[in-house]
């Protein structure tokens, strides 16, 4: 069964065990997270794989100015019962 998937997340970043000096500030940021996948069911075992992106914006607790992209995947293995 493929799939997609995307949305809107609001994450905290709170810094704590870091030199002031080093520009590192608390901040609550957003993301897209997007992404796809396959699903797997045969009987009682089920198999998945996925990848995505989260892309943030108002992210500004990190000390440099750069593009904070996530890049993920999963590969899953089960069974129900």
């Amino acid at each position: 069964e493929p799939y997609v998937f995307g949305g809107v997340a609001v994450s905290r970043a709170n810094v704590t065990d870091v030199p002031e000096g080093l520009g590192y500030v608390d901040d609550t940021f957003g993301s897209i997270p997007v992404g796809a996948g396959l699903s797997f069911h045969a009987g009682a075992l089920t198999a998945g794989v996925r990848g995505g992106v989260d892309f943030a914006f108002n992210d500004t607790y990190l000390p440099v100015d750069r593009d904070y992209t996530i890049w993920n995947g999963l590969v899953e293995l089960g069974a129900t019962f």
